[in-house]
């Protein structure tokens, strides 16, 4: 069964069966690029459980908490920025002006 709302959040359901078993539902698969032997993560949070894809890189090996770190501390610092009104609209005035520098030329 699957619900999907008009607003901003897709959500869907799914059955836990036999030996853990789940079906991720067609929309979701596609809407995730998720394809056939694709691997994902489960990690367990305080507010539920969260499923993303997982990079896999065949002859290279990372530091996943590393990663982490430095996911989870790059969104701590954006969360921050965009609490603080007069840094986070200095922040957007200078992705605009960066932008529009970018674009210059490119009308020809």
């Amino acid at each position: 069964m699957v619900d999907e709302h008009t607003t901003d959040t897709k959500r869907s359901t799914a059955t836990v069966r036999d030996r853990g078993q789940l079906t991720i539902p067609a929309t979701v698969r596609r809407e995730a690029r998720l394809e056939e032997g694709a691997v994902v993560e489960f990690e367990v949070r305080e507010d539920g459980l969260l499923l993303r894809p997982k990079v896999v890189f065949d002859d290279v090996t990372i530091d996943e908490e590393f990663v982490r770190s430095v996911i989870d501390t790059t969104t701590i610092a954006y969360a921050e920025l965009r609490a603080n009104a007069a840094d986070w609209a200095a922040e957007t005035e200078e992705r605009a002006l960066l932008e529009k520098t970018l674009s210059e030329g490119l009308e020809d």
